[in-house]
């Protein structure tokens, strides 16, 4: 994860007034840790661009402004992950705070790797990186 490339919370209505919430990057509308031609098709496919219509993450409103417009689009495209694979952070990129500068990832970066992959839940198992509310 390269430092300039922001992330931010996404997420995905379930239905029955539930949410899955996750770390995320523009682009990855589906929350599956990868940028790939499925999210290009679920944002093409919700038929939001331009529309003045409320939308969410699914949908392409990358920057939680409430409307899928040229700004999502730029946001998208700027952050450089279709095909690039996962960018989730993983366990190895918590262990990097004491010298993020080797990593090169910024403490934003790992605060969040931190809280995905090493912190645990009252009964002693990890959490997940995506939680449902």
């Amino acid at each position: 994860m390269a430092g300039s490339i922001q992330r931010t919370i996404g997420w995905i209505a379930n239905g029955g007034g539930s949410f899955t919430v996750g770390y995320a990057a523009a682009g990855d509308t589906n929350l599956d840790g990868i940028f790939d031609i499925q999210d290009v098709s679920n944002f093409v496919a919700a038929g939001q661009l331009n529309t003045a219509s409320l939308s969410d993450w699914e949908q392409g409103d990358f920057n939680h402004d409430g409307l899928v417009d040229i700004i999502d689009v730029a946001d998208m495209v700027s952050s450089e992950l279709y095909g690039a694979g996962p960018y989730l952070p993983s366990a190895q990129a918590a262990s990097f705070a004491a010298t993020p500068q080797a990593s090169g990832a910024s403490a934003n970066d790992l605060a969040f790797a931190a809280l995905a992959s090493e912190t645990t839940v009252g009964t002693g198992r990890k959490k997940s990186v995506f939680a449902v509310i």
